[in-house]
């Protein structure tokens, strides 16, 4: 007898529900297998569970299986629903073409185009965004501007370098030069005035003029690297002051718009020309020394010829009193620099700062004069 048709419906018993869903879960399965098979065709077979359990079936790999049917199935959609597709790409476009119309409204307004429809609000919000692109564009104006500063002193700084050797070397030879022609007329007059005396022990000391004028110059140089090491130093500064007042130019003739950069070059610049003071201060000091224990040498060899003596001494007289105005200059400069730069504004006012520098000034004219012609002796 055969058996009666089973009624398709939700078997309430949870026991002969899991039985039966074991059963038949295996007889698809096998189905599913044979299909495959026999049809050679590709299945896929997902099967959840009550209970959330997975089971699968793939005659090839699920991924690829799943990955085919999703592309066949978007593609079936596509052509099912055209009117969709192009009522989402018309939105798109009209998007767009707001977007662009907006953008170009705004552009007009930034030139000062079409702001008679704009409300007060608007023209603020407006006014606050030019104010910001303002702001950021004389930032990067300032940037740029520094850079190219940095740049600037970078390669004045080389420059300065190459001409500060340049002058040490002109420096050096000078001052070599002078000390030995110093040395010789020292010796020449040593060797006028006291022959007899040379000749008298000719016989007991054996005197090597080449050795001692050797020896006398070496020393006589080494006590003056101190004043061609100042006299470098105050060129070096002099060239510096000279150099950033070109700076200070630009900004006060108004070519150059930074002004708190201008003072603060203005500043260094006058620093540079305090210590040149300073280095010519000490240099005309030494040299007085120098000077002054020359004076005392030559006075004890030339004891015997007067009038030689006289014409001497008037030189160095003469000489000592350049230098000594000179230092006067350079300490009055000083003061100067000092009034200048407010280093001490209750003790240099303005009105001494001003007094110096006008005195200073009759200096300099006095020193460019023409120099007194030397008498002739009958």
């Amino acid at each position: 007898m055969a058996r009666g048709r089973v009624e398709v419906k939700r078997i309430e018993n949870k026991v002969n529900r899991q039985v039966t869903f074991s059963k038949r879960k295996g007889g698809l399965l096998k189905k599913a297998y044979e299909l495959s098979v026999l049809c050679d065709v590709e299945v896929a077979l997902i099967i959840f569970s009550s209970s959330s359990k997975l089971y699968e079936f793939s005659s090839d790999a699920m991924e690829k299986t799943i990955e085919r049917y999703s592309r066949c199935n978007n593609n079936i959609l596509d052509n099912n629903r055209p009117e969709e597709s192009t009522q989402r790409w018309s939105q798109e476009v009209t998007k767009l073409r707001s977007k662009y119309e907006s953008l170009l409204r705004t552009h007009r307004y930034l030139l000062g185009e079409d702001l008679g429809e704009m409300s007060v609000k608007e023209l603020e919000t407006l006014e606050r965004q030019l104010e910001g692109a303002l702001s950021a564009t004389r930032q990067r104006k300032t940037q740029v501007t520094m850079e190219q500063m940095e740049d600037l002193r970078r390669k004045a700084s080389l420059q300065l370098g190459d001409i500060n050797k340049k002058m040490k070397l002109e420096v050096e030879g000078h001052e070599f030069k002078g000390f030995q022609d110093l040395l010789l007329n020292s010796d020449a007059r040593a060797g006028s005035t006291d022959f007899s005396l040379f000749s008298s022990h000719h016989n007991s000391v054996d005197c090597d003029v080449g050795q001692f004028l050797k020896n006398g110059f070496q020393q006589q140089y080494e006590q003056g690297d101190g004043l061609v090491l100042e006299s470098n130093s105050k060129n070096a500064l002099l060239c510096t002051y000279y150099f950033l007042d070109q700076f200070v130019w630009l900004g006060r003739s108004g070519i150059y718009k930074n002004k708190v950069l201008t003072e603060l070059i203005r500043s260094f610049a006058i620093f540079c020309w305090l210590g040149s003071s300073l280095c010519n201060i000490a240099i005309q000091i030494g040299e007085l020394i120098m000077h002054s224990s020359t004076m005392k040498k030559m006075e004890k060899e030339l004891k015997d010829d007067e009038e030689q003596d006289k014409e001497t001494d008037r030189a160095k007289l003469q000489k000592t009193k350049d230098r000594i105005l000179v230092l006067i200059k350079s300490s009055m400069d000083t003061v100067v620099a000092i009034g200048l730069l407010h280093l001490a504004p209750f003790i240099v006012t303005p009105r001494v700062t001003g007094a110096f520098g006008f005195v200073t000034s009759l200096i300099s004219c006095y020193q460019l004069l023409p120099g007194r012609r030397k008498l002739k002796t009958p």
